[in-house]
């Protein structure tokens, strides 16, 4: 019989956060009429475009040290993809049939 692993074997921060705010906002968000997978892709890539803000997103700290280089030599390369994501959030967020357009 397959079961699910448990939390314990995540990060802190992995999925309960995430579960926490989806919780609180799904509701929120169907009361406003917006669809709920619309809402967990805004919800998604609003968190990646926290993760890779500087000087503080945890996956600027991750690529540092990984290839072994500067934070702030890796935050400046990171600014261009943060534009477009940024870009691309707003799209999402307000263009609502980008996320839904393939949905029954």
């Amino acid at each position: 019989m397959a079961r699910a692993l448990p939390d314990d074997r995540s990060s802190p921060l992995d999925g309960k956060l995430g579960r926490l705010e989806i919780e609180d906002h799904g509701p929120l968000g169907a009361e406003f009429g917006v669809h709920p997978i619309h809402l967990g892709i805004i919800f998604v890539a609003n968190l990646e475009l926290g993760y890779i803000t500087p000087p503080v997103g945890l996956n600027l700290f991750l690529a540092s040290y990984r290839f072994k280089r500067p934070l702030l030599e890796v935050a400046r390369a990171s600014l261009p993809l943060l534009a477009i994501l940024a870009i691309a959030v707003l799209l999402i967020t307000y263009f609502p049939w980008l996320t839904t357009a393939l949905l029954p």
